[in-house]
């Protein structure tokens, strides 16, 4: 008997972004250079405290708070 990890979405992705006992990623086969060339300029940018800076700074705008309101006929409207 093994030890293994059953295939889980709490214990998924692993650190490479993979899923499952047979690795991959959930994505078109034919995106996949474009996915890893982003990869990759993800991590460069990482490094660049300008980016980083930046990236904190449009994160800031998502964290404020949104007023919703029902404005009847199956709508909303959202202020934000």
């Amino acid at each position: 008997m093994t030890d293994a990890v059953p295939n889980s979405y709490r214990n998924q992705p692993d650190e490479r972004g993979h899923f499952g006992d047979f690795g991959g990623r959930y994505v078109a086969e034919t995106l996949m250079p474009n996915i890893l060339a982003l990869e990759q300029a993800y991590d460069e940018a990482k490094k660049d405290p300008a980016f980083t800076d930046q990236f904190e700074d449009l994160l800031e705008l998502t964290r404020g708070p949104i007023t919703i309101s029902f404005t009847g006929g199956g709508s909303l409207t959202i202020d934000a």
